[in-house]
């Protein structure tokens, strides 16, 4: 059978408590398959706590700075960077040599003498909620520099549902690293947008430099539709561009010496970003089964499993919180993703 996961998440909008009361997941299926197990759940990530908060912070009150990817660049030292993003990310649709990551990386050879060691996450048809959830399930606490880019197959999501997707992204980044560079980008639209002045907003509320490409396409008097080769996929010229706004604003960085500040934890945009910090994740196999019921108490904000589609034609999937049904999500083969997420 064909290998795919999914991940569910419930959001209840007005409260801001980290911790709710113990809640009962319910998951009618048809056509999935489970073991009756007990869960055990283990913390798949480490708050910062006050000491350490108090460790990053000068005695002036400001946030200390740190040794950072551009003073390593500066001193030839290899780097570590990752990209969670979805088809551009990836860089779907060019030759390999043509990737705008692997541009970056033989111009930064070049350029500096570092070697780039990427950690991709991204994922044809990926979306933000899917982001966050790898950000979540890999150790990136060595990585230098992270880039992000979501935006088009957000499009079918709730706004607000990308706004607290895309600050979790960042926070729990920087809950790895304090030390991490991030670098949001904005593409892929004619015209700003919701979704675009969200990145936007999040960028500028921790103080992110963000790479604008509908700036870029205005400034240069460019047709978006010439640097696709499809609706969702740059082309190659499109691919050069983007490479071109990245190492510009790399090597801006490294000319003026910037320094990267650890954020405040405590400060969010939105309230209801905090519930991404309680995420538990297991595998869907050990929910309790009873019947064609697939049960898990806990009392995480944002759950996570992964699931074994054993027909190639999907199945449904009925989703309950505190026994009251949800929603109903049909679960299906993607032609490039094989991870789907669904909210709750």
């Amino acid at each position: 059978s064909s290998a795919a996961s999914d991940v569910y998440k419930r959001q209840e909008s007005g409260k801001k408590a980290c911790l709710p009361e113990s809640l009962t997941y319910d998951f009618s299926t048809v056509g999935f398959s489970g073991l009756s197990e007990k869960i055990n759940f283990e913390e798949q990530t480490e708050a910062v706590t006050s000491a350490e908060t108090e460790a990053i912070t000068s005695n002036a009150g400001r946030p200390a700075t740190f040794t950072n990817v551009y003073s390593k660049l500066e001193k030839k030292s290899d780097i570590n960077v990752a990209i969670i993003g979805d088809s551009t990310g990836f860089g779907e649709g060019v030759a390999e040599k043509e990737k705008w990551y692997n541009l970056l990386s033989n111009d930064i050879k070049q350029k500096y003498g570092s070697n780039v060691n990427f950690t991709n996450l991204s994922t044809s048809g990926g979306v933000s909620f899917g982001g966050y959830y790898k950000v979540m399930m890999n150790d990136l606490s060595s990585c230098d520099l992270a880039f992000i880019s979501f935006y088009y197959n957000d499009l079918n999501y709730d706004i607000n549902d990308f706004y607290n997707n895309y600050e979790a992204i960042i926070r729990n980044l920087k809950k790895k690293n304090h030390k991490i560079e991030i670098i949001p980008i904005v593409y892929y639209a004619p015209e700003y947008d919701a979704y675009t002045n969200a990145i936007i907003e999040i960028s500028n509320f921790y103080k992110l430099n963000y790479i604008d490409l509908i700036n870029t396409y205005k400034t240069a008097n460019i047709d978006i539709n010439t640097l696709k080769i499809s609706e969702t996929f740059f082309n190659n010229i499109g691919y050069n561009l983007f490479f071109e706004s990245v190492k510009k604003i790399i090597d801006e960085n490294v000319t003026n010496k910037k320094e990267i500040n650890a954020i405040d934890l405590n400060n969010v945009l939105r309230p209801d970003v905090i519930k991404y910090d309680n995420f538990k994740y297991t595998d869907f196999t050990q929910l309790t089964n009873v019947q064609t019921d697939y049960i898990l108490n806990t009392e995480a904000d944002i759950v996570g499993f992964s699931y074994e589609l054993v027909s190639s034609n999907g199945g449904y999937v009925d989703m309950y919180l505190n026994r009251v049904c949800q929603s109903s999500n049909l679960i299906e083969h993607s032609l490039f993703n094989d991870k789907d997420y669904c909210s709750m």
